[in-house]
């Protein structure tokens, strides 16, 4: 007689292999597949971390996830848990020192006196770093990163809960800390984020705001930080699949955040849907060790989502807002940075004010900018704001790109597959810090991306796009429109020129590509190439149907129109299609799908055998110049685009140099 085993391994060998997973997870950790709710898989999750640290030597981010959970059970926490963490919180080279510090302070709120030895040592560690920029040491201002959201956040959510907690130490801590930190967590929990759904930064944030949230007297400011929290939860879970996968459009990601599986770490989205795979993480961890019930917000998932969510305000509203809250114009510069106005023609003159207010003309985070204010810092004021005024409006196609303070998130999602887009008033110009779409098939993350790609696409910072797309979605389908700005390369050659003459006259030996830490010159950035992160290894069907791409990830489907039939070798084991036609002018296409929406493969292909794409070029007599239309037509949808050419600037470039001779 078959039994229930030799039934289910008669089955493929890859079932098989999924089937011995779920049993040895079974035997390893029953609790886990047990918990059907949030409180329970809470404790399960704190159960297996503390089981793990009494089985097994850890280090590093596993063993201060264990120390937090013994403190949290009220079990005695051994030292060499938090060793690694306290030898980096006394290491003065660590630029993102901040990163170290939310873990520190729940330790203290968590242990709470019952482990005096180490508790001491963070303490003093901690007395040691100054918490925001003004009270900041020389070697700190140089070395430190005060400036993004997740970074002030969490200096201004350590500086606070320390001074709460330990009123009588002498705190570096600087007399504007309190309006600082309502002014923020007001505008998270009201607004939402600039750094919208990064899968790097979020869980800095993250880590702050429920360190506010737990630990915060005041009741006011606690009830703001647990309402942020519970939106960036309720937010994020918006855009993960059933499968627990997170590839979303995003302000400041990392490349290597998509092009792995379960690269945005399921922790969080584990414990608070029971959805995709248990994994220990630095959100789970926080979430886990605190006494707020999260199951209001366990209650918003869908597996079937259509929605635009959207985050922060325009750099007008922004500048205002910051204004009437009555910041001076160096915070204000400083502020700015949180959403990555360094220099927009609105915040230029602000951010100049704050790197010669502060001095931190020598900031590495700050390069090119330090540099700038430093050859301007004799001018009167009237002058000096007026200048890099015009430049940043001059150079507006390179530098506005930056600006992530407001963003239109477009969210579809079914199952297995997600569509992910955020619209962009922007398009066509040098994006530093942005993620402008990505599909999610199965475990798989599509996208494209202009300009130079490193190779196995490997960068040290951000996504650096040459020029950005206009990305129009109707719900499972995208058009993606690239039109870079004509005259950026005439002026980037202006802004390469003008930045060598600063730095011969302040006898730096750097060059334009280290100030802005890249590998690579700004005319090499500024490609009209256009790539399409495309795995075919990982899919389990991939075809080529005229100028579309198919795939299949398990009942998972996705399909890209592209421009051209080139590719390029990764320099690793892959090669990935790409265009430069027609100097970066192009159209591209995606539509996502699954068993549910499509029923078969074949069924999903013939939708696609019956897409429209069309483009024009032409010029324009009325508008008075050239004028490109896109649309794409496929699956019941039909969106349309028309963009037209940018003027060069001629009365800006004229204004702009009259005003570089006379000051």
């Amino acid at each position: 007689m078959p039994t229930l085993f030799s039934r289910y391994f008669s089955h493929s060998s890859k079932a098989r292999v999924s089937f011995l997973i779920l049993l040895i997870t079974f035997l390893m950790a029953p609790n886990l597949l047990l918990a059907s709710t949030y409180l329970e898989r809470k404790q399960a999750y704190l159960d297996k971390i503390i089981d793990t640290a009494n089985t097994k030597e850890l280090n590093g981010y596993d063993a201060w996830h264990a120390a937090i959970a013994k403190a949290y059970r009220g079990q005695t926490v051994d030292y060499s848990l938090v060793d690694d963490l306290i030898s980096n919180l006394n290491d003065k080279s660590i630029s993102a020192i901040s990163f170290r510090m939310q873990p520190a302070v729940r330790l203290l709120y968590h242990s709470d006196g019952a482990n005096p030895a180490w508790e001491n040592e963070i303490i003093d560690a901690m007395l040691n770093i100054s918490m925001w920029v003004d009270v900041a040491s020389e070697q700190e201002k140089q070395n430190r990163n005060y400036f993004s959201e997740n970074h002030t956040l969490m200096y201004a959510s350590t500086a606070y809960l320390l001074r709460q907690k330990y009123p009588h130490l002498p705190w570096k801590i600087d007399s504007n800390l309190d309006k600082r930190l309502n002014y923020i967590l007001q505008l998270k929990a009201e607004l939402g984020f600039y750094e919208y759904f990064s899968t790097t930064y979020y869980v800095f944030s993250l880590q702050a705001l429920a360190n506010l949230a737990d630990f915060s007297e005041d009741p006011q400011i606690q009830r703001l930080a647990e309402r942020a929290t519970k939106r960036m939860l309720e937010d994020s879970i918006k855009i993960f699949t059933d499968e627990g996968e997170f590839y979303p459009a995003a302000g400041r990601n990392y490349e290597s955040r998509y092009t792995s599986s379960a690269s945005g770490g399921r922790s969080d989205f584990w414990l608070i849907t029971g959805k995709g795979e248990f994994a220990i993480g630095g959100r789970g961890i926080f979430l886990a060790s605190s006494d707020i019930d999260y199951t209001d917000v366990a209650n918003t998932y869908r597996s079937e989502l259509y929605e635009v969510v959207n985050q922060g305000h325009s750099i007008k509203e922004s500048t205002q807002a910051l204004k009437d809250a009555g910041f001076s114009s160096a915070e204000r510069g400083v502020l700015h940075w949180n959403h990555g106005a360094y220099y927009s023609k609105e915040t230029a003159a602000d951010t100049i004010r704050a790197i010669n207010t502060y001095g931190l003309n020598k900031n590495a985070d700050l390069s090119i900018f330090g540099i700038l204010a430093t050859a301007s810092s004799m001018l009167p004021k009237k002058w000096n704001d007026k200048l890099h005024t015009k430049i940043a409006t001059l150079f507006s196609s390179i530098t506005q790109g930056s600006n992530i303070s407001e963003s239109k998130v477009t969210v579809f999602k079914n199952k297995g597959v997600a569509l992910v887009s955020e619209e962009t008033a922007y398009a066509g110009s040098v994006g530093w810090q942005r993620q402008q779409w990505a599909a999610t098939c199965g475990d798989v993350a599509v996208w494209t991306q202009t300009g130079v790609i490193p190779e196995d696409w490997g960068k040290k910072h951000f996504f650096t796009d040459s020029h950005l797309p206009t990305v129009k979605q109707d719900q499972n389908v995208a058009l993606i429109v690239y039109q870079p700005i004509n005259h950026m390369r005439f002026l980037v050659s202006i802004l390469e020129h003008l930045v060598d003459r600063v730095l011969e006259q302040t006898e730096s030996n750097a060059s334009i590509a280290e100030l802005i830490d890249q590998e690579y010159s700004l005319g090499e950035l500024f490609s009209s190439r256009v790539t399409l992160h495309w795995p075919t290894d990982r899919f389990d069907e991939n075809a080529k149907m005229g100028t579309w791409l198919v795939a299949r990830n398990g009942d998972n489907y996705c399909a890209v129109h592209r421009e051209g039939t080139r590719y390029w070798y990764d320099g690793v084991d892959q090669e990935f299609p790409y265009s430069t036609s027609h100097g970066g002018r192009q159209t591209w296409a995606v539509m996502v799908g699954n068993k549910d929406t499509h029923n078969s493969f074949d069924d999903f292909k013939q939708v696609v055998r019956g897409a429209k794409v069309k483009e024009s070029h032409r010029w324009n007599w009325s508008e008075g110049r050239w004028e490109y239309r896109s649309s794409v037509k496929i699956d019941g949808k039909e969106i349309s685009n028309t963009g037209y050419s940018k003027k060069l600037p001629i009365k800006q470039l004229s204004s702009t140099f009259q005003a570089l001779a006379t000051e």
